[in-house]
């Protein structure tokens, strides 16, 4: 294992957890909250930069409305703020944005009752692992991270998405980061 795998390259061996939460007020929308990131960009070396290595999300969909029986939420992550709150979700525009390339860890919920006095059932955290087989996670240099939720089942009320990023910090040389920002600002 690499010396980042373990340490990021900063000595950074207990990665922290960042949580966000989004909340629609109504049926059928997104929710969109962009919340700055906890990383001082200025390093040590003035060549290298600090960015946040995101390693995986433990997703929370609409956790406060397990009674009802059918519905369907979608929450991500995004580097830039591709939707508006108030927009209207469908699963096709869910499904476009799970495409997006600025767009990760993305989780999908389905929960519908089974035959006609059948239960449902579903476990949470839903978790993505967003790590290479050498511990490595997915490099964040943007200022601010977007979390979007969606419902798509018609149900009304407040439903709120919740998202447990675990990351750490690491280094990158200037170059790397400069091509970070361009990709991840679409």
């Amino acid at each position: 294992m690499s010396k980042r795998a373990r340490t990021s390259g900063l000595g950074d061996t207990k990665p922290q957890i960042l949580t966000l939460n989004s909340t629609s007020l109504g049926p059928d929308v997104y929710s969109v909250d962009q919340v700055a990131l906890p990383v001082a960009r200025i390093g040590g070396a003035k060549s290298k930069a600090v960015v946040m290595e995101i390693l995986s999300v433990d997703w929370y969909l609409a956790i406060a409305d397990v009674g009802n029986l059918i519905q369907t939420n979608a929450g991500f992550l995004s580097t830039v703020v591709s939707r508006i709150d108030g927009d209207p979700a469908t699963d096709v525009t869910i499904g476009i944005d799970f495409s997006a390339p600025t767009n990760f860890a993305c989780a999908f919920s389905h929960r519908a009752q089974v035959g006609a006095t059948g239960g449902f059932g579903e476990r949470y955290p839903i978790h993505i692992d967003l790590t290479d087989n050498e511990g490595n996670g997915i490099l964040v240099a943007t200022q601010n991270i977007v979390i979007v939720g969606a419902n798509t089942s018609g149900t009304a009320g407040p439903r709120t998405v919740t998202a447990k990023v675990l990351y750490r910090l690491t280094e990158v040389g200037i170059q790397e980061y400069v091509g970070i920002v361009q990709s991840q600002q679409a």
